[in-house]
C-alpha cells in the first residue's frame, strides 16, 4: 500500500520560496492522493474539484514521478510570472496566447508579459493570485437532492416576491452613472461610498469599508481600493457565516452594466430584503473591488477570513447576470461538492422557470473563497454578453425581467441554506498508536435548536458498509474501535435540529489508523558557523506520542519536544552528515527510517581569508560580454589571496539544469565574490529555479559569510526602472533588504543590427572615497568583451547596458558615481556602494570592472577585498568627487513614494549643511512607531527607506528635525 511517509523527503540543501519548473495536472482518487501533494515541496497553483495543477521543480519531479499520483505533464520550463488568468468568457484570448489549462469558462494562459508589452495594453487577463490553495479530496456526492427545511419552503415564495425589478433597474442606473467606476479612480471611489450609503439605509449598523492595494487598468497601476461589506448577525449560528457577493469595479471605456453593475445590484437587493427578516446564520454582504484587475479583492477578503479561521458555510458570487438575449437558463459554477449548486438549480427551476447547467470552475470573485476550500457557487448568465467590456455595456442590452428571476434564486439559496444546520467541523482527529481505534472530536454547535450529532464511518474499501452512531447534543468526541491497522477511513458529523432535519452538505475527514507514529515532516537541515540547524514539524495526531529524536549519521543525538535542534558538536568538521529525525512513542517505536531519505548537510566553516570567486558573466546570453575576460580579471586581481575559482557560466538555450554554484559551495569561504557581467539579462536577483542567487546570498550572510559583487543588468531599447520596493514576487526582495536599493535604473543601448554601432553612456566612475581610484572606460575592453557576437562590434561610444542605482544612503556608503559621456540625469548618481554593519557585510559594485582601465579596476576590487577581510572599512572622502551636483541650498523633506504605499515607501530629504538629523514615524495618535535617522550628518541629498510591514494599515505622519528646520507630512499605507 502507498504510504504518505514513502515518498515524503528533501532533496536540497536550500529551499526558495519562489515557484518555478514544470507544469503538471495531477488528479486525485482519494484522500491520501490530497495528502502526498501536500507533503511535496511544489507549488499548487489550483484546485478543480480533484484536479490539481503542480509546479515542480526539475530536481523534484522523479519525486512526483515515484508518488503514484495520476499525473500529465502540461509544460515546461515554467515560472509562476508566466502564468495568467483569462478574464474572457470567450475564447478571444485563446486565439492570442498558449491555453495550458481549461475547464468550464475558466482558461490558465502561458503568457511573455514583456514580449507582449502586455502590462500597458488592453489585453483581458491578469497574473495568477499568489494564494495558498487549498487540497484535498472530495467525494462525488452528484445526484444528491438537496433537503430543505420545510418552513423555509412556506418562506421562499414570500421572500422571493420581495425582489424588486424597479429597485434592481434604479441600483444598475445608479451605478453605470459613476463614470467607468475603474478601480484607483473618484468614480470608483463614489460608487464605494454609494454602496455604503445604501447599506446603512437598509439599516446596517455594521457597515466596513475595508481596505487593500488594488489595481488600475490597463497597466496595473498600484492603488487604493477597498470592499464594502454588511454584517447581518445570525440569531442561531451567529458563528457560521454566508457570503453574497458581487464586484462593483469595471473595465475602462466600459460603463459596466451586466458586468457588474448586475452583480452589485444583486448583493443589494439581497441586503434590503433580508434587513428585517431574522436569520440563523450571519449574512455578509459584499461589494468587491479590483475584480477586474486579479480579483484582488476577494483575495484580500480570503486572506483575512484564513487568518481569522472563519467558518464560511458558503460563498455565493454574483458577476453577469442581466444579458438580454437569455430568459431560462444560467450557467452556476461551484467547486465539487456541488450540493449547493443543486440547490440553486431546484429553486431555479420550482420557483422561476430558470434551468442552471451545473460546472466547477470561472475566474471571478468566488475563485479564492474556492482555492481556500470554502464551498461557493458563482451564479452567471448562460448566453454571455455580446457587449462584454465594451462601451455598449449599457442597460439597453440587460433584460431585467430575467435578472429579476435570477435575483430571486440566489435568494432563495441563500436563505434555504441558513434555514438548514450547518456542517460539523471536525476539530480534531487523534491516533492512539495501537493500530485498531481512533478518536474523533468535532465542534459542538453551541445552539438550542441541535437535538442530536450523527458520527458516520466506513472504510474506503467497503464505501457503502457505513457505521452511523447517535449522540446528545452536548457530546463533542468519541473512539471509534475495531479498525484494521493501515486502512483508510472517512468519517463525518451531522448536527440534526429539532425538526429532524440536518445541513445541506456534510463535511467528510480522513484518517488512517497505525502502530506506529506518524514520521514528521518538512525537514530542513541548514548550516550555520560550526554547527547545523534542524527544523521540522510533527502531527500531534498520535496520543502515545512521546517526542522527537534526532538523528546523526545512523546515531541518536538528542531527543526533544521542540521542533529545532541546532548540532553544535565540535566534531562535525566539515564533512557532509545524514540527519533524520523520528517520532518515538511511549513504547518505543520508531516512526519510519527506512523509506525516508536522510537530509544531507554540513557545518559552515567559513575559513578565515578563504575567497571563493564565481564567474556568473554569460548564464544566459553571451550579450557584449565574453567570459573569459571576467575571469582572466578576476584571477589577475585574487592573485595572492587564499581563493579558488567557480565557473557558473555554462550557457545554453532555455534553462539549464541544477548545476549552478549553491550553499554548500560557499560555507566553507569566509568571503565570495561574484562576477556577474551579463549585459542585459538579471543574473542574481531572478527567480531561484533560473539559478538566482539573491535568496542564497542573503542565508549566507545571515550566517557570517561576506559578499562582493561586481557586475551590471542594463537594456536594449528605452530607459527602464525596476522599482524593488513594489515588485510581486518575493526572490528579488534582497535587493532591497539585504543590499539597500530601492530600484535600479537601466539605462537605455540602442543597438543598430545592421551596423558595428552601439551607442551607449557611461565612460566612467568617479570615486568618492580616497582608497579607490577613479575608473576611467577602457573601449578595447569593451570591443574584446563582445567578439563573440553574431555581429562583430568594433566601434561603441560608452560600455553598453549601463545601470546605476537608487541607494539608501543613510545605510549604505556611496564609494562610486556615475560618470556620463553627455546626460546631466545620469552623471554622478551611485554605482558602487558598501555596508559594514554588526550584522554583515558586503560591497556591491553595480558596474561591469573588466570593462574600466584593468590597472585602476584591479585596485578597486583589491581594496574591496581588503576592507572586506579586515573589517576595517576606508574613510576620508575623495576631494575631486563631483558628488551629484551642487549641494542643497535648503533644507528639504520630500512626499514619500510611492503614496499610497505597501509596505516600503522612500523618503527623501536635503540637508544644506552638516547637523543632527532625526526622521520619525508617527500614527495619528501621535504615537511614535519608528525612528528612521537619528544622528549626525554630513550635507547633501539622502533617501530613506520605511518597511511599514509590522504595522496597521492608515495614516501615518513622519516628521524631519535637521537643526532648527522641521516640518511633517503625511502618508498612507494601504494593505
Amino acid at each position: 500500500m502507498r504510504t504518505l511517509t514513502a515518498i515524503f523527503t528533501a532533496c536540497i540543501i536550500f529551499a526558495s520560496a519562489a515557484s518555478a519548473g514544470d507544469l503538471y495536472r495531477v488528479e486525485l482518487k482519494s484522500p491520501l492522493d490530497a495528502a502526498v501533494v501536500k507533503s511535496m515541496n511544489v507549488n499548487v497553483l489550483l484546485r478543480a474539484d480533484n484536479t490539481c495543477l503542480l509546479l515542480v521543480e526539475k530536481h523534484e519531479a522523479h519525486f512526483l514521478n515515484t508518488s503514484g499520483l495520476e499525473h500529465s505533464l502540461l509544460a515546461t520550463d515554467i515560472h509562476r510570472n508566466q502564468l495568467a488568468i483569462d478574464r474572457r468568457s470567450d475564447r478571444k484570448n485563446a486565439a492570442v496566447f498558449k491555453v495550458l489549462y481549461e475547464k468550464d469558462q475558466f482558461r490558465l494562459l502561458l503568457v511573455d508579459w514583456d514580449a507582449a508589452k502586455i502590462a500597458g495594453s488592453k489585453v483581458e487577463i491578469f497574473p495568477l493570485p499568489d494564494m495558498e490553495v487549498d487540497v484535498k479530496y472530495q467525494e462525488p456526492v452528484l445526484g444528491v437532492t438537496p433537503q430543505m427545511a420545510f418552513s423555509a419552503l412556506e418562506d421562499l415564495q414570500l421572500l422571493m416576491d420581495r425582489v424588486s425589478q424597479d429597485s434592481l433597474e434604479s441600483y444598475v442606473g445608479r451605478l453605470v452613472a459613476f463614470y467607468r467606476r475603474l478601480t484607483g479612480t473618484t468614480s470608483n471611489y463614489a460608487a464605494r461610498d454609494w454602496i455604503s450609503s445604501k447599506f446603512r439605509e437598509f439599516g446596517y449598523d455594521s457597515v466596513v469599508t475595508d481596505p487593500f492595494t488594488g489595481a488600475r487598468l490597463w497597466d496595473r497601476t498600484p492603488c487604493a481600493a477597498a470592499n464594502v461589506i454588511a454584517y447581518k448577525p445570525g440569531t442561531v449560528y451567529p458563528n457560521q457565516h454566508i457570503i453574497i457577493g458581487g464586484h462593483f469595479d469595471a473595465v475602462p471605456e466600459s460603463p459596466g452594466a451586466d458586468d457588474n453593475a448586475s452583480g452589485t445590484a444583486a448583493v443589494l437587493e439581497c441586503a434590503r430584503i433580508l434587513a428585517d427578516i431574522e436569520t440563523n446564520m450571519t449574512i455578509i454582504f459584499i461589494a468587491f473591488d479590483s475584480e477586474e484587475s486579479g480579483l484582488l479583492g476577494a483575495t484580500h477578503y480570503v486572506e483575512g477570513a484564513v487568518e481569522r479561521n472563519d467558518d464560511i458555510v458558503l460563498m455565493i458570487n454574483a458577476d453577469m447576470i442581466a444579458h438580454f438575449e437569455n430568459s431560462d437558463k444560467a450557467d452556476v459554477y461551484s467547486n465539487g461538492q456541488n450540493v449547493y449548486a443543486q440547490l440553486w438549480d431546484q429553486l431555479g427551476n420550482a420557483y422561476v422557470g430558470i434551468d442552471a447547467d451545473l460546472g466547477g470552475m470561472g475566474a471571478s470573485d468566488h475563485w479564492p473563497f474556492q482555492m481556500a476550500g470554502y464551498d461557493v457557487i458563482f451564479v452567471q448568465e448562460k448566453i454571455f454578453s455580446t457587449v462584454y467590456h465594451t462601451e455598449n455595456d449599457k442597460t439597453a442590452y440587460m433584460d431585467f425581467e430575467y435578472m429579476t428571476r435570477m435575483v430571486k434564486a440566489t435568494l432563495a439559496t441563500a436563505y434555504s441554506t441558513n434555514a438548514s444546520p450547518p456542517p460539523v467541523r471536525i476539530a480534531a482527529l487523534e491516533e492512539p498508536g495501537d493500530g485498531h481505534s481512533f478518536v474523533v472530536h468535532w465542534n459542538r454547535i453551541d445552539a438550542p435548536t441541535i437535538a442530536r450529532y450523527e458520527l458516520s464511518y466506513y472504510s474506503m474499501l467497503s464505501p457503502l458498509d457505513i457505521t452511523a452512531i447517535d449522540f446528545g447534543p452536548e457530546d463533542t468526541s468519541f473512539v471509534i474501535d475495531g479498525l484494521t491497522e493501515g486502512q483508510e477511513y472517512c468519517v463525518s458529523v451531522l448536527a440534526y435540529d429539532n425538526s429532524d432535519l440536518t445541513s445541506i452538505k456534510t463535511r467528510s475527514y480522513y484518517f488512517t489508523p497505525r502502530s506506529l507514529p506518524a514520521a514528521p515532516f518538512d525537514v530542513l537541515a541548514m548550516p550555520l558557523k560550526d554547527a547545523v540547524r534542524l527544523t521540522w514539524a510533527y502531527s500531534n495526531a498520535e496520543l502515545d506520542f512521546d517526542h522527537c529524536a534526532v538523528l546523526r549519521d545512523g546515531v541518536e543525538i538528542t531527543q526533544t519536544l521542540d521542533t529545532f535542534f541546532v548540532d553544535d558538536d565540535a566534531a562535525l568538521g566539515s564533512s557532509l552528515h545524514d540527519y533524520r529525525v523520528v517520532a518515538v512513542d511511549t513504547d518505543g517505536n520508531l516512526s519510519d527510517t527506512l523509506s525516508i531519505a536522510p537530509f544531507g548537510a554540513r557545518a559552515a566553516t567559513l575559513a578565515l581569508g578563504r575567497i571563493l570567486a564565481v564567474n556568473r558573466t554569460q548564464v544566459y546570453s553571451n550579450d557584449f560580454v565574453d567570459e573569459k575576460e571576467t575571469g582572466e580579471y578576476m584571477r589577475l586581481v585574487l592573485d595572492g589571496y587564499d581563493y579558488d575559482y567557480f565557473s557558473d557560466t555554462t550557457a545554453v538555450s532555455g534553462y539549464r539544469d541544477c548545476n549552478s554554484v549553491e550553499l554548500n559551495d560557499m560555507i566553507d569561504y569566509e568571503l565570495v565574490v561574484i562576477g556577474a557581467e551579463t549585459a542585459r539579462y538579471e543574473d542574481i536577483g531572478v527567480n531561484p529555479v533560473l539559478h538566482g542567487l539573491l535568496d542564497t546570498l542573503g542565508y549566507y550572510l545571515s550566517i557570517g559569510g561576506k559578499v562582493i559583487i561586481f557586475g551590471r543588468w542594463g537594456t536594449v531599447g528605452g530607459i527602464n526602472f525596476c522599482d524593488y520596493t513594489t515588485t510581486a514576487w518575493t526572490y528579488d526582495d534582497g535587493y532591497h533588504d539585504l543590499f539597500h536599493i530601492g530600484g535600479r535604473f537601466l539605462t537605455p543601448t540602442p543597438w543598430e543590427y545592421g551596423s558595428s554601432y552601439l551607442p551607449a553612456d557611461l565612460v566612467g566612475a568617479r570615486s568618492r572615497l580616497t582608497a579607490y581610484p577613479h575608473l576611467v572606460w577602457d573601449s578595447l575592453a569593451t570591443v574584446s568583451h563582445s567578439t563573440s557576437q553574431d555581429i562583430a562590434i568594433t566601434d561603441v561610444a560608452g560600455i553598453p547596458c549601463a545601470t546605476y542605482v537608487r541607494v539608501d544612503s543613510s545605510k549604505a556608503d556611496i564609494i562610486y558615481r556615475y560618470h556620463s559621456r553627455n546626460n546631466s540625469d545620469w552623471e554622478g548618481q551611485p554605482v558602487a556602494w558598501r555596508y559594514f554593519g554588526d550584522d554583515y557585510s558586503y560591497v556591491f559594485f553595480d558596474i561591469p570592472l573588466s570593462f574600466f582601465g584593468r590597472d585602476m579596476a584591479t585596485a578597486a576590487l583589491r581594496q574591496a577585498v581588503d576592507e572586506i577581510l579586515s573589517g576595517a572599512p576606508s574613510d576620508g572622502e575623495n576631494p575631486d568627487d563631483p558628488g551629484t551636483g551642487e549641494l542643497p541650498v535648503s533644507f528639504a523633506l520630500s512626499q514619500n513614494y510611492p503614496n499610497p504605499f505597501n509596505p516600503s515607501t522612500r523618503i527623501d530629504i536635503a540637508l544644506p549643511q552638516a547637523c543632527h538629523v532625526r526622521l520619525e514615524v508617527f500614527n495619528i495618535l501621535g504615537q511614535r512607531v519608528a525612528r528612521l535617522l537619528d544622528r549626525e550628518m554630513q550635507p547633501g541629498n539622502y533617501d530613506v527607506y520605511w518597511d511599514g510591514s509590522g504595522v496597521a494599515s492608515g495614516l501615518y505622519l513622519y516628521r524631519l528635525r535637521a537643526g532648527s528646520f522641521e516640518q511633517s507630512k503625511k502618508m498612507i499605507l494601504v494593505r
